[in-house]
């Protein structure tokens, strides 16, 4: 990663949830979307897809538990340029970018910005259609 935001998240507690690694080498920051069933997440493979959340912590093997924060404060992994207050939606490798237009699925707001692609930042994660 490039760079981390320099200010942390406000707090660790509520609103996550464990769910089960659809895949090896989850990586934190990304979006996760639903998996194959209830139990079990993927990171975003296109630009847009409805996410559930933010993953909170990496894995190393599919099947791994894994923590989705599905509301509240997390870092996220940016795909291109952002500043600190505009609407996120994933891009194409589960990283958040900036949303275009009416009818995007937002995944989070940013609280803090980043630069440059893959630089970490603070979001507020609450899924909604723009």
């Amino acid at each position: 990663m490039s760079a981390v935001a320099t200010t942390g998240v406000i707090s660790r507690s509520g609103n996550r949830r464990t769910y089960q690694a659809g895949a090896a080498a989850m990586q934190r920051g990304l979006v996760a979307v639903q998996g194959a069933d209830d139990q079990h997440v993927l990171i975003a493979a296109a630009a847009g897809a409805q996410g559930i959340g933010i993953v909170e912590e990496s894995t190393v093997n599919a099947g791994d538990p894994i923590s989705i924060v599905f509301e509240g404060e997390a870092y996220a992994v940016v795909g291109a340029p952002v500043n600190a207050g505009q609407y996120l939606v994933s891009d194409n490798q589960g990283r958040v970018v900036p949303s275009a237009a009416a009818g995007d699925q937002v995944i989070c707001r940013a609280v803090s910005s980043g630069a440059l692609a893959n630089d970490e930042i603070v979001v507020y994660v609450n899924p909604f259609i723009r």
